[in-house]
């Protein structure tokens, strides 16, 4: 549970071997998102502002309209750190949980991360 959500991941088959898709769906009702960090410690970021405003993923620059992002697992380190993200008082993005996952089991994987009202 993460700030009163019951958050869940699954994982799927993928058709590239050589990356890990990460995908975020989420029904919250304010700002929430997800950070896979690269090998070097930065972040990719899938975030959406309220239950019904569109997507963005934020590599370096910013792509609108897609709750999908695909990582080169070359960039990842051996264990990927996956953090949790919501707006709370006044809007400020604030850090909520972590999971860690071995970069051997995201592989060739899609991660979907559902993120529902509570």
């Amino acid at each position: 549970r993460i700030d009163g959500s019951n958050v869940t991941l699954r994982s799927r088959d993928g058709t590239n071997g050589d990356a890990a898709v990460f995908e975020l769906t989420t029904s919250m009702a304010w700002w929430t998102g997800i950070r896979i960090h690269r090998a070097n410690g930065s972040p990719y970021r899938i975030e959406r502002e309220h239950g019904t405003g569109p997507y963005n993923v934020v590599t370096s620059g910013m792509q609108r309209g897609t709750n999908l992002i695909s990582i080169p697992v070359s960039n990842l380190a051996e264990q990927v750190k996956v953090e949790f993200w919501t707006a709370k008082l006044f809007g400020v993005h604030t850090y909520m949980a972590e999971t860690v996952i071995s970069r051997d089991e995201l592989r060739g994987r899609i991660v979907r991360v559902d993120w529902p009202t509570p």
